[in-house]
């Protein structure tokens, strides 16, 4: 059962993931605090996404889906 949760966190992750990657109007100051991230800067706890690091892109993920929804309904249920 720990082999299967750990399973599922790794792929709620690769899915935040994807969702952050490919969001539309990505704002660049999460953006570079992301990419600070990935280069290494890990000690600046004044980064949110080391802060928080076990919740932040999962939060992100879901700010970004709840955006595009809004948009969606806003937009008259029309893919663009």
């Amino acid at each position: 059962q720990i082999c299967n949760a750990v399973l599922i966190s790794n792929f709620k992750l690769q899915i935040s993931n994807l969702t952050i990657f490919f969001a539309k109007d990505r704002d660049p100051e999460i953006r570079k605090m992301i990419c600070s991230v990935l280069a290494g800067y890990v000690w600046d706890t004044d980064n949110p996404y080391v802060k928080n690091h076990d919740t932040a892109l999962h939060k992100l993920a879901k700010n970004i889906k709840l955006r595009d929804s809004i948009q969606y309904i806003e937009g008259g249920f029309k893919d663009k």
